[in-house]
């Protein structure tokens, strides 16, 4: 999956098989069968396996409403309703003054 973050959501990653590597803010990280981590709120975060099956569990809070954001494609994703979108406005834009 692309490298993102949530607004609200924790997510719980338990690799089961197979090794790659984590992608955080702080850089790219091994990981491997038997390691664990948490991505909380607002750290974005990748997974890619290192050429072989990755195999991983996640658990995660599964909240009712949640904002994703794409910091290398500067999109954004709306949950519920899967609303994909990128333009910035300013706070003002399009409101009568």
């Amino acid at each position: 999956f692309p490298y993102h973050a949530h607004a609200a959501m924790w997510e719980f990653y338990w690799v089961l098989s197979g090794s790659g590597f984590l992608r955080l803010e702080s850089g790219q990280h091994s990981i491997q069968a038997g390691d664990f981590f948490m991505c909380a709120p607002g750290e974005p975060h990748q997974l890619a396996a290192a050429g072989e099956d990755l195999e991983y569990v996640v658990i995660s809070d599964n909240v009712m409403a949640d904002l994703a954001h794409y910091p290398d494609s500067r999109k954004w994703n709306a949950k519920p309703g899967r609303r994909i979108f990128r333009d910035v406005v300013d706070y003002y834009d399009g409101e009568e003054t």
